[in-house]
């Protein structure tokens, strides 16, 4: 299956990439749906602005389309939810039952995609968590991919809970974890505290207490 998804990595290159900008929806008016069959066939050839012609009902049709198909399919339709950027409820709902999935290409595919149908506080707290405790070290980094690059929907104030719990992971045990959260607050904020994940404990403190006292700052503002 080809992977339509932007083939990212922290953990490969540790080099900051250009942020994704957001996407607007651009979809037309309301409209009768075509037969499942030519909506997946759009699916499957990540053909974006065929599915936004499609009208505003298509996110929760790909979200209904989504409960019943195979691995495969899925993670296609996870990938056009992503290039959508288009908020839903019933896709976060759909997706976010396959964020801990085994299957890598899925797992990814969802990760990713769940930020750019969603601004729910749960999406920041799993993806937090698969970074941090991901069973393997490519779900880690995609993880923290996703944090970085594809919580398009939250605003200044729903970013508070991203920054704290980025911030959280500075001081985790697993240094691949420091590193990837490092990246996600350089690449969301332009900002590092000069911390460095391979410093000691006390080094890292210190640049920690910094970007606490940020943050507190931040909520201010």
């Amino acid at each position: 299956m080809k992977n339509f998804l932007p083939n990212r990595t922290f953990g490969k290159t540790l080099a900051l990439l250009a942020a994704l900008a957001a996407m607007g929806a651009g979809l037309t008016p309301e409209k009768s749906l075509p037969p499942d069959n030519e909506i997946l066939a759009l699916v499957d050839a990540y053909n974006i602005d065929g599915l936004k012609a499609l009208g505003p009902a298509i996110p929760a049709k790909l979200a209904e389309l989504y409960a019943t198909a195979p691995t495969a399919r899925k993670a296609r339709i996870a990938s056009g939810l992503y290039g959508l950027g288009v908020k839903s409820p019933e896709a976060k709902l759909a997706l976010i039952q396959d964020v801990k999935t085994q299957d890598d290409r899925l797992r990814v595919a969802v990760q990713y995609a769940l930020g750019r149908v969603s601004s729910d506080p749960d999406v920041v707290e799993v993806l937090l968590q698969n970074m941090r405790n991901g069973e393997t070290y490519h779900f880690r980094d995609k993880a923290a991919c996703a944090l970085a690059y594809d919580q398009i929907h939250l605003g200044p104030a729903q970013k508070v809970r991203l920054f704290e719990g980025l911030v959280e992971a500075l001081d985790d045990v697993k240094p691949d974890v420091r590193v990837f959260a490092r990246l996600a607050l350089q690449i969301q904020t332009g900002k590092t505290f000069d911390y460095d994940p391979a410093s000691s404990p006390v080094v890292r403190r210190r640049s920690i207490d910094r970007w606490r006292q940020w943050i507190v700052e931040y909520k201010a503002q």
